[in-house]
Parts: C-alpha cells; sequence; structure tokens
C-alpha cells in the first residue's frame, strides 16, 4: 500500500503452501515444533504412525506450548480421520492426554462455550415447563406468564417461580407472583 506522497506503507509477501500435496516427512524436516499440528493435513498425515510420531514430538520436554499444540493437533487431525474407526483410534490415541489437552487455553475456550450453551438449554427447558404448567393449571395466565419468563436470566429464579406456581393455591396467587417478578 502507497501514501498519496509514493511511500510504501505494508508491503507483504507470501507463499502458498498445499500441505495435501506434501509428505509429512517435509513438516517434520523443518524442525519446527509451530508446524507439527499441521501434518495430518498433508499427503500422508492419516496414518497413525505418522499421528503418533506427531504426539510424540510435541511430547518432548522443551517443546514450548505443548498442550495447545497437542490440542491442535487432535482437532486438525480430527478433521481428516472421517471413518467411524480412525474417530475411535484418535479419540483413544489423545484421551490418554486429556490432563494436558485439558490445559490448553482452546480447550478451555471450548469449555466455556459448552457450558454457556448448556447453560442457555437448561434456561430454555425450565421456561417451557414452567410455561407449559402454567398453561395446564391457569390458562388465562399464559400470556403473562411467557413475558415473565423471557425476562429471567438466571436457572435458579425459574426454578424458584416454578416451585411457587406448584405450591399456590389459585390463579390470583400465580398472577400475584408474575407480577412481582416482572417488577
Amino acid at each position: 500500500m502507497k501514501l498519496p506522497n509514493g511511500k510504501v506503507v505494508h508491503e507483504f509477501s507470501f507463499s502458498v503452501i498445499e500441505l495435501c500435496k506434501m509428505q509429512a516427512e517435509q513438516l517434520f524436516q523443518t524442525g519446527l515444533k509451530g508446524l507439527l499440528p499441521l501434518i495430518p493435513l498433508t499427503q500422508d498425515g492419516q496414518q497413525h504412525e505418522v499421528v503418533e510420531r506427531v504426539i510424540d514430538e510435541l511430547q518432548q520436554s522443551g517443546v514450548k506450548k505443548s498442550g495447545d499444540l497437542l490440542s491442535l493437533t487432535y482437532n486438525l487431525a480430527g478433521l481428516v480421520f472421517e471413518g467411524e474407526s480412525e474417530q475411535l483410534w484418535l479419540r483413544r490415541r489423545f484421551a490418554m492426554l486429556k490432563d494436558i489437552l485439558k490445559e490448553s487455553w482452546t480447550y478451555q475456550e471450548i469449555k466455556k462455550e459448552g457450558r454457556a450453551e448448556g447453560l442457555e438449554q437448561g434456561l430454555q427447558a425450565q421456561r417451557q415447563s414452567l410455561i407449559l404448567l402454567i398453561q395446564k393449571l391457569y390458562p388465562a395466565l399464559i400470556q403473562l406468564a411467557e413475558d415473565v419468563c423471557n425476562t429471567i436470566r438466571t436457572l435458579e429464579e425459574l426454578q424458584d417461580l416454578f416451585q411457587k406456581v406448584l405450591l399456590a393455591k389459585d390463579e390470583q396467587e400465580v398472577r400475584q407472583l408474575l407480577l412481582s417478578v416482572q417488577k
């Protein structure tokens, strides 16, 4: 990129490397540990022995960020090991490395995302249960219940309201419960 005065601000130079046309040994020979997770994407990278060698080299002492590199290896190998027996082998092989993988920031990020999704699914299920309960017992309050349920953001609040609705004596008491939450 050039400025109006002709001065070059940024200049990029790059080469395209087609991993699928390379042999795994070419990446091993670079000695660059950060490239090892890419080896399953090479022409012969789907062989068990090749993945075993990647794992062995990443587990050597002195390899920085080995947990992150192993996690990346597992994820990339998962893209190319498509058969059921191949996936089973890959799962079993990396199950032995679970403690190392759990320490990687990528694993922690995926775990956090999974928890958030699980929480959202739990909230949605609890909302639906509460709405169904109110629809069954107090159909006149269904719109109010839907409005209130959509404002509640914690599972504990929804569970608490569900229990109170179950124990309520009549429609008026349930209406008051819903209105008190809405405030």
